[in-house]
């Protein structure tokens, strides 16, 4: 099934829409899709490496677009809606903790989250709720996004005919490797907080 999504991604990516979906993705997972824009993203890089900055570049629009609204959600509507949110990710139990681990050293907590597949949503909602900086919370989402996009961008740019030819080949075990970092990102925020 999932090698049947990523044939379908790559012979979607050459379409105009494509970046527009992308970017799409990218702002809803910012705040509650549950499923990271690299399933998109990658293999879209993939399909055509001579875009991987612009395909990066949707993608870190939507992201900063969808940060900036859960921000705003949690800012103000915590309790109507990022509550909820938190809660069907499983994470209310923890939302306190991180809400003060934010107060305390908010700058590393978010750049750390723009970066890695720990849940971004998490820290955008709870960083609104716990009144972080505006300013400073959208340049370190910017800054941590970018490179994390930027990097992928990069790598498909220089690389991308031995990596498609590296996931054809190996596509069950990255597949699988993909899944154990995505679910270890959930249970880091739930083990360290």
């Amino acid at each position: 099934m999932l090698k049947n999504l990523y044939t379908w991604t790559l012979s979607q990516a050459a379409k105009p829409a494509a970046v527009w979906w992308l970017a799409f993705v990218s702002a809803i997972e910012s705040i509650f899709f549950p499923i990271p824009q690299d399933v998109m993203m990658i293999p879209m890089m993939l399909a055509n490496r001579k875009r991987a900055f612009v395909i990066a570049t949707f993608a870190l629009g939507g992201s900063v677009v969808g940060a900036a609204l859960g921000f705003a959600i949690g800012w103000g509507f915590y309790e109507a809606i990022g509550k909820p949110i938190i809660q069907a990710l499983g994470y209310v139990d923890k939302a306190e903790a991180l809400r003060l681990k934010l107060v305390e050293n908010a700058w590393w907590i978010i750049l750390t989250g723009g970066i890695t597949p720990v849940p971004f949503k998490l820290i955008v909602l709870i960083s609104g709720w716990a009144k972080v900086n505006f300013f400073m919370f959208m340049a370190l989402s910017l800054f941590g996004r970018a490179l994390r996009f930027y990097a992928f961008a990069l790598a498909f740019y220089l690389f991308g005919a031995p990596i498609k030819a590296l996931i054809d080949r190996y596509f069950n075990l990255l597949a699988a490797a993909f899944v154990v970092i995505f679910i270890g990102g959930f249970l880091a925020v739930h083990y360290l907080l």
